[in-house]
């Protein structure tokens, strides 16, 4: 399941990995943002709540191929950690889309490709 973004299309995790004291992930979210879930793995660390972020994990795969908003990856994560394997456990990281070739006002598009006039 480990997907790549189409050609022209990314993400890119302002997180730095460092949660910053947070121990939730409802104390991470902000208005307007986008997050990526990851599956993680995890050692010595006992989850209490389904939002709860492990002090440290280990990225395995994407969950999703697109974004979501705060309240769409709060609802997936609180899902999947509810049924969580032993070890695994979904994280939502905010990240910033970045659209590499896309079309600006005043282009020609034309087979695929931008022309300039």
């Amino acid at each position: 399941m480990n997907r790549e973004f189409p050609p022209g299309f990314g993400a890119r995790s302002d997180f730095d990995g460092n949660w910053k004291g947070k121990t939730t992930m409802a104390e991470t979210a902000g208005v307007g943002e986008r997050y990526r879930v990851w599956i993680t793995a995890y050692k010595n660390w006992q989850p209490i709540q389904p939002d709860d972020v492990p002090p440290e994990a280990v990225a395995l795969e994407p969950a999703e191929e697109d974004t979501m908003s705060a309240e769409q990856a709060m609802a997936y994560v609180t899902a999947f950690n509810r049924e969580a394997k032993p070890n695994r456990w979904a994280v939502a990281l905010p990240v910033t889309v970045i659209y590499r070739g896309d079309a600006r006002r005043g282009k020609v598009i034309g087979g695929g490709r931008l022309m300039t006039r």
